[in-house]
This record gives C-alpha cells, sequence and structure tokens, in this order.
C-alpha cells in the first residue's frame, strides 16, 4: 500500500510538472513574443543574408522587399509584423533592427543586428544593444 500511495504521489508531481510546464509555454504571452520575436528575428536574418548575396551589402526594408531577398515564413513588407512595430537600420557593412510591441497583448521588445544576437526588453524598457540576450532570459524563464 505505502509503495503504491508512493508511485500516486510521484505520478501527480510528475504530472502537474509537465502539465505547468506546458501551460505556461503555450498560454503565457510573455513566451508567445519570445517564439514570435525569434522567428520573426530569424526571417530579418535571413533575408538580409540574401540581399548582402545579391547586392554585395546589407539593405534597408524597401530595398529588401524590392530586390526579392523576402522568406515566406514571416510578411517583411509591412513595418509591423505580427504585433510588433519594425525599425531596420542598415548600412553596407552593418545593420540592426528593434521589435517594439504595438498591439496591448505583446509585452517584449527585441534588438538585434549582425551579429545575430538576439536581445530582449520590454514594452516600457525596449531592447537594445546592451539588453540581456534571448538565450538567457530563456535559461529563466520557466
Amino acid at each position: 500500500m505505502t509503495g503504491r500511495l508512493l508511485i500516486l504521489t510521484l505520478v501527480a508531481v510528475v504530472g502537474y510538472s509537465v502539465y505547468s510546464r506546458y501551460a505556461v509555454r503555450h498560454y503565457d504571452p510573455m513566451w508567445s513574443d519570445l517564439k514570435d520575436g525569434q522567428k520573426i528575428s530569424d526571417a530579418i536574418h535571413l533575408a538580409e543574408a540574401k540581399c548582402r548575396q545579391k547586392l554585395g551589402r546589407y539593405a534597408n526594408l524597401k530595398e529588401i522587399i524590392g530586390n526579392d531577398c523576402v522568406t515566406h515564413e514571416v510578411d517583411l513588407t509591412s513595418a509591423e509584423i505580427e504585433g510588433f512595430a519594425l525599425t531596420l537600420d542598415a548600412s553596407s557593412v552593418k545593420y540592426s533592427f528593434t521589435l517594439n510591441p504595438v498591439d496591448e497583448l505583446r509585452l517584449a521588445s527585441f534588438y538585434s543586428d549582425e551579429s545575430h544576437i538576439l536581445r530582449i526588453g520590454t514594452r516600457s524598457a525596449p531592447a537594445n544593444a546592451s539588453s540581456r540576450q534571448v538565450n538567457s532570459a530563456l535559461e529563466s524563464y520557466p
């Protein structure tokens, strides 16, 4: 009987742990922001790489669209993407961008550049070049 109770308790604790991780990651707005911010960031980095290969330099958003450097996973034809406002600054040798929340459900802001390091901030303290890296934010997030 004691062994059975121990097993049931263990199953309940493990089950709750798995459920709470699932619930947080799939229903928490910040987790959604992290996933979407990473997806948009990846699309921008890929578009910049395509343009650099085509043009021999990095490109601004208008040039990315005009030179068919966009990817089909994220629509980069607008300055507003999935509830984030995109600001992209580019020169021939470097680029950087910010994603700031415009949708009231968005909580996080993001910054990245040609280093591909994604940095995270909040609505009230937008991300910049010295903000915390997303990898370290994910490590401390449930």
